[in-house]
């Protein structure tokens, strides 16, 4: 039976100077209306004998971060049951509708003071094993001056998710709205970009629809044979 190992390789320098002590949460968007599911909420969708959300949401707390926040809003009562007895801090977001940005911000806005960096992902990327997050964690916080730097992991040369921002990042990120999530604000910082070679395909599978669905059932399926 073949063990999926999830390592992610820097492609920069590290450098022997301080590091500013880091203290990363995470934050997972967790509000979407599933819109191209139909009358299906993908969140709610079973995997595995869990619903989805609580896969992407255990992941994260098999980490190293030091607090999970979860940003709930469609259908909020059914998906904070999908995620019930997980250690994780729920935030509602009335203005859901309005797109992944706005749920962005109600995360970060939600942050203690004290925390330094984030890790913002999907609640629909259901096959990121906890390994291949902590090795993404290690490699953001190995950085020189990571409160300034975004890291995004790249599989095949395709960028995916999730992204880790620096808290200089943490006031423009509050204000995002519409439906780009932080995709305007990555294109504004590209010199604060910093690439991470991973050799796992979850950092690019979330699911937004019912084939996607079958598509990662397979590929679970697939990896564990």
């Amino acid at each position: 039976m073949k063990t999926a190992i999830a390592l992610c390789t820097r492609i920069f320098m590290v450098f022997d100077s301080p590091q500013v002590e880091a203290k990363v949460a995470g934050i997972i968007l967790a509000a979407g209306a599933s819109r191209r599911m139909g009358s299906l909420n993908k969140l709610l969708a079973f995997f595995a004998g869990k619903p989805l959300v609580w896969h992407a949401a255990e992941a994260f707390v098999a980490t190293s971060l030091s607090s999970i926040i979860i940003v709930i809003g469609y259908e909020a009562d059914k998906v904070a049951a999908a995620l019930e007895g997980l250690p994780v801090q729920l935030v509602f977001n009335p203005d859901h509708a309005a797109g992944q940005g706005s749920s962005v911000g109600v995360g970060v806005e939600a942050l203690d003071d004290e925390i330094t960096d984030a890790m913002i992902g999907l609640g629909d990327m259901p096959l990121l094993p906890s390994t291949l997050l902590d090795s993404l964690f290690d490699t953001y916080i190995g950085q020189e001056g990571h409160v300034r730097n975004i890291t995004i992991p790249v599989f095949e040369g395709q960028r995916g998710n999730p992204v880790l921002w620096g808290k200089t990042f943490f006031p423009k990120l509050i204000t995002l709205a519409g439906d780009h999530g932080g995709r305007q604000l990555l294109n504004d910082h590209k010199a604060a970009q910093h690439l991470v070679t991973c050799d796992h395909s979850g950092v690019l599978r979330d699911v937004d629809t019912v084939d996607a669905i079958a598509a990662i059932v397979s590929k679970a399926e697939t990896d564990r044979s």
